[in-house]
């Protein structure tokens, strides 16, 4: 059975015509989606850290906004790299133990990528809603 899609054109036509009214509504909705990962990023983070989930931001950027994490001066600012890990599963990994000198191995607790992967569909739909508003003209 053939499938017929319609309405190409008039999409076209109005995702142009829409420009600027998306160049200046999608940076907040990004913001807007960023707040909700970085507030279940430091839920996460809080669940074994007293000092990294307050330090997770949401900074606006050209046309976007990104999650941060700015921990601190060295060496404590690798902390919340090291308890990242790979973002995806719990991995051990060596740290120096400081003013007693030697390494111990800590298990690392990703927080930034599962809250990705948690808040996925809701962080989604601040961009969803402006991209819908500007297409249907409404």
């Amino acid at each position: 059975m053939p499938m017929r899609i319609t309405g190409l054109s008039e999409l076209s036509a109005r995702l142009a015509k829409a420009g600027p009214e998306l160049h200046a509504l999608i940076p907040p909705a990004c913001v807007e989606s960023a707040q909700i990962i970085a507030t279940q990023a430091e839920s996460n983070a809080n669940s074994f850290s007293s000092k990294i989930g307050s330090q997770i931001s949401v900074v606006a950027t050209e046309g976007g906004a990104q999650v941060r994490v700015a921990y601190g001066e060295y060496p404590h600012r690798l902390e919340a790299r090291v308890m990242e890990g790979d973002g995806q599963a719990p991995s051990e990994f060596a740290h120096p133990v400081f003013n007693q000198g030697g390494f111990a191995t800590q298990m690392s607790h990703p927080f930034l990528e599962p809250a990705l992967d948690e808040k996925r569909e809701e962080a989604i739909a601040p961009v969803a809603a402006v991209v819908r508003h500007v297409i249907t003209g409404g």
